[in-house]
């Protein structure tokens, strides 16, 4: 192999005793010694050897050898063909790969332009949201005070019926905040600032909290919220109650939503070894299987008549940051026409021993 600057000459030889056989040699080698130079230079070569070495050689042996030295120029040209339909080949394969080469390296510099506006308007998006869900927030929290002040007759008494529209008012406004909460929340997730607090709970009461909550909501389509306890669970546990309980309204909430008056909702609780397992299961109307991918996706419903059941659609999503914020997983079964179960994990902690 003969390099010179950008150039590569290369000649392959095979020994074939006493002769050698050019086997191989390159348009730029053929270019500067001439088409089968290296096949006739090692034919005569082989032969000068071959005749002075045996003296008396025989007339009928360098007319063998002439001929075979032929043979020799004619196979080194077809081979020559022949590697020559290879190498330029694999000459365009190389330019194709440099060309897709470059292609790819542009396409990631727009991608990565297009990633970053992207992430521009997320943090803008998440910023509104963060900010407008607290201009809300602080009025609403304002009336709420004032209507638990009016609903516990601390400034006068008041009748059945303005006891009745006060009441329906708070929950309205208690609804409300808890969007603005969950709006808060996903704008935070969006940036991975979820806030968790984890402390020493008790398990039972955090979700006799969560249900207690959606009473009101699941007594006006008659459902009852059934809760199965495991006794293998300690009563105390390590994790976030205000969380557990977002998470359980969430799940809950989503139940009675989709479930038919009457119906019922189970709310089951289980040691899973290194967690705690809790799951809401239902008989509503269920989801799709294509559905099941998204469905935990931000403001993603998958039911047609969604006006028909109204929220943001961004419950789930919640759920799924939460779940995962605190180190567990969430899954889901489902069943068109035949209710859905969400499930979600609590990693075990040690608790302080007293």
């Amino acid at each position: 192999m003969i390099l010179n600057g950008r150039n590569c000459y290369f000649v392959q030889t095979t020994k074939i005793k006493p002769f050698k056989r050019c086997t191989y040699c390159d348009k730029k080698t053929k270019e500067c010694f001439g088409f089968q130079f290296f096949v006739i230079l090692f034919g005569i070569v082989s032969l000068l050897i071959v005749m002075f070495t045996i003296r008396d050689l025989p007339i009928m042996v360098i007319e063998i050898s002439i001929i075979i030295l032929l043979l020799l120029a004619l196979l080194g040209y077809i081979a020559d063909k022949e590697t020559n339909e290879i190498i330029l080949s694999n000459h365009l394969l190389i330019e194709l790969n440099n060309e897709l080469e470059k292609r790819v390296e542009q396409r990631t510099k727009e991608l990565k332009l297009i990633n970053f506006d992207l992430q521009k308007a997320l943090k803008i998006k998440s910023d509104f949201l963060k900010n407008i869900s607290h201009e809300l927030k602080t009025p609403l929290a304002t009336i709420l005070g004032y209507l638990s002040i009016l609903q516990e007759k601390k400034i006068g008494l008041i009748n059945e019926q303005q006891e009745k529209i006060i009441t329906s008012m708070k929950k309205s406004g208690e609804e409300l905040l808890f969007m603005i909460k969950q709006l808060i929340d996903l704008a935070k997730s969006e940036n991975g600032a979820l806030d968790i607090e984890e402390k020493e709970l008790d398990l039972s009461k955090t979700i006799s909290e969560a249900t207690a909550s959606l009473e009101y909501l699941a007594s006006k389509k008659n459902i009852s919220i059934i809760v199965t306890p495991d006794s293998k669970i300690p009563s105390k546990i390590i994790a976030d109650h205000e969380r557990i309980k977002q998470i359980l309204v969430n799940l809950i909430g989503n139940a009675i939503k989709f479930s038919e008056n009457g119906s019922k909702i189970v709310v089951e609780i289980k040691d899973n070894g290194d967690s705690t397992f809790i799951s809401v299961s239902d008989s509503g109307k269920g989801i799709a299987k294509e559905d099941l991918k998204t469905i935990f996706e931000p403001f993603k419903k998958v039911d047609s008549d969604s006006a028909k059941y109204g929220g943001t659609g961004i419950g789930l999503s919640i759920v799924k940051s939460l779940v995962e914020a605190m180190g567990g997983k969430v899954f889901v079964e489902s069943k068109l026409g035949k209710g859905s179960k969400f499930s979600f994990t609590i990693p075990k902690k040690e608790t302080k021993k007293e």
